[in-house]
This record gives structure tokens, sequence and C-alpha cells, in this order.
């Protein structure tokens, strides 16, 4: 049985594959936590300076929009989903559609 061993040029142009796709998707997530801030509802502001991008260790980028704290836990919940007190005013699934096809060209493009 023969084994293969991936070197040389191959290796490299992996390598830089994986550092476009790991940058296509930090841009990505940077992208839809500026929308999502731009797309949320204004009282006080916090929920639309509140998305925050986080690189994780496996390469993968979270991204949060919470206004937490004691008395404000599950407030950018209620206002995305709306509650039976008041209409959803979406903002965050908005602003993650908005950016999937673009995400879908970008990671193609890195990959070639």
């Amino acid at each position: 049985m023969a084994g293969a061993k991936l070197t040389g040029s191959l290796t490299k142009r992996m390598r830089r594959a994986e550092k476009r796709v790991n940058a296509t998707v930090e841009r990505s997530g940077k992208n839809i936590a500026k929308s999502a801030g731009r797309r949320a509802p204004v009282d006080t502001g916090h929920l639309s300076r509140s998305p925050k991008v986080e690189r994780l260790d496996d390469g993968q980028v979270l991204v949060t929009v919470s206004t937490a704290d004691a008395t404000h836990d599950e407030y950018a919940r209620y206002v995305e989903q709306g509650t039976r007190h008041m209409a959803a005013q979406p903002f965050f699934l908005p602003a993650v559609e908005a950016e999937r096809e673009p995400f879908r060209r970008k990671i193609s493009k890195a990959l070639d």
C-alpha cells in the first residue's frame, strides 16, 4: 500500500488558503457586527454599541449582541424576537442574512 506525503508547494498553498479563509471569516464577522449595530433600534444606544466579535481558538468567529447586566440580560433577544407585549425588531438575523452571499463569494475566492 502506497502512502502520500504533502510537501512543498501544495502544503504552502494549503497554509495560504487557510490564512485567507480565516481572514475572510473574521472580516465577515466584523461586517455582521457592524451591520447589526447599525440596524439595532436606538433608545439608549446600548444595543447598537453592543455587537462584539471574538475569534475562537479553532478559527471560528463568534458574533454576540448583548446588553447583559443584572437587569437587562435578555434585552437583545427580546428586541430581536419580540415579546407578547412588543413587536419584534429584528436587527441581528437581517445582518447575518445580508452577509451570507458576500461571504460565500469571498470564501470561494479565498480557496481559488
